[in-house]
């Protein structure tokens, strides 16, 4: 698991995005991922009705994996977003891969959050892959004839 957290320019709200590692795949030498970003709040410093005004976006592995805009925060936490991804790994079995999200607060208001980012990097399970085993000729008894 790992996890990246950025606090709002005006102090009130923590953003967190969460990674975990749920499952590998020898056969297709992928991990699936799954995400939480979640938005906490200091004090009661709630929102409501600002529409497109404040934008988030959350990447993973080079690729933007949720986006869209927080009209209302109205409970001290709340998930703004969730999902999986399926991360191909390199071809000796091993992986990292950079995360990230932003949030900007075109709203402005006194009790939104301000714009917030974070980055991060996750290594992921190595999945072993198959060797080719190697023959000496002068070491081989094939039986008797």
């Amino acid at each position: 698991m790992a996890s990246i957290s950025g606090r709002g320019a005006k102090g009130h709200h923590t953003y967190t995005l969460t990674l975990t590692e749920t499952a590998t795949s020898v056969a297709n030498n992928t991990s699936t991922v799954s995400f939480s970003f979640d938005l906490t709040d200091d004090a009661n410093w709630f929102w409501e009705g600002w529409n497109q005004s404040i934008t988030y976006s959350v990447s993973a592995n080079g690729s933007v994996v949720a986006s869209g805009s927080i009209p209302n925060h109205t409970t001290k936490s709340q998930n703004i977003a969730k999902g999986t991804i399926t991360v191909p790994h390199n071809a000796d079995g091993t992986k990292s891969i950079s995360y990230s999200f932003s949030v900007s607060d075109g709203a402005n208001q006194y009790y939104t959050s301000g714009n917030a980012s974070a980055s991060g990097t996750m290594v992921l399970s190595t999945i072993p892959r198959a060797t080719t085993p190697t023959f000496s000729s002068k070491n081989v008894t094939m039986g008797s004839a």
